[in-house]
């Protein structure tokens, strides 16, 4: 005698659910916002966008044209020249690392791009070639790696690859 066993998938989000959230983020809300609204926890949400690629594409829709739509409201406000300061909040958005706002002894990504690559060529001066100063210098790549996604500027990049 044979039996089979059916498992059944049980949908993280209902098709509702789904529905309630994509309308939430249509209207410009944060996903964060949108899982509220749907009762469930972010990483409920996050987990029904990495299994449904369907659900995915909306979620990723709804946010881009909420952008566009608020996007287009600010450029529409900062053509007339009372309304410069959309002009100046869209930039600092768009463009942080140039326009946006720093507090006193902030730095920006490109002097701590400048700190990080003299501090690999500290590195390179002070420390014996060998596995010290290659593991000193892929720790500093990594945490490079870890806060940008430009990685490829990374100082003696090669000097670690030898491995």
């Amino acid at each position: 005698m044979h039996f089979r066993v059916f498992m059944t998938y049980k949908r993280i989000l209902s098709d509702i659910e789904k529905k309630g959230i994509i309308a939430v983020l249509a209207a410009g809300c944060s996903r964060e916002t949108a899982a509220t609204y749907a009762k469930c926890s972010r990483w409920k949400l996050r987990q029904a966008i990495s299994e449904d690629p369907n659900f995915a594409a909306q979620v990723a829709k709804a946010e881009q044209e909420s952008e566009v739509f608020f996007v287009n409201k600010i450029r529409k406000a900062a053509d007339k020249e009372q309304y410069w300061r959309a002009a100046a909040w869209a930039l600092e958005r768009r463009c942080p690392n140039r326009y946006a706002a720093r507090g006193a002894g902030t730095l920006s990504v490109e002097q701590v791009r400048q700190i990080v690559a003299k501090l690999a060529d500290i590195v390179v001066q002070e420390v014996p070639g060998g596995p010290e100063r290659r593991k000193i210098l892929r720790r500093i790549h990594d945490l490079v790696k870890s806060g940008e996604s430009d990685v490829d500027e990374t100082p003696h990049l090669d000097e670690i690859e030898e491995e």
